[in-house]
């Protein structure tokens, strides 16, 4: 995590700054955005269709073709309400 969103923010790609999470206490970033984790991907949802275990993503139900898929991002042992 950078401390400095402001810096973070310049040395990123302009493309790839749709990846970026503004933190309260700084800023996240893929460490390399030419091979991101399929996580960085995922959006959330209050009634997701998948979870995660250990960095690893399963379907909590049938998932239709075309779908997002979604995961609970409170799940995933953040920080509370650093979003």
């Amino acid at each position: 995590m950078f401390r400095d969103a402001g810096a973070m923010m310049r040395t990123v790609p302009v493309d790839f700054k749709k990846y970026c999470l503004n933190l309260k206490n700084g800023a996240l970033a893929p460490s390399d955005c030419g091979q991101m984790a399929v996580g960085w991907y995922l959006n959330h949802s209050v009634t997701p269709n998948a979870y995660q275990e250990q960095y690893q993503y399963f379907a909590a139900r049938d998932i239709e073709a075309g779908e997002e898929i979604t995961i609970n991002y409170r799940t995933l042992n953040e920080v509370e309400n650093e979003f």
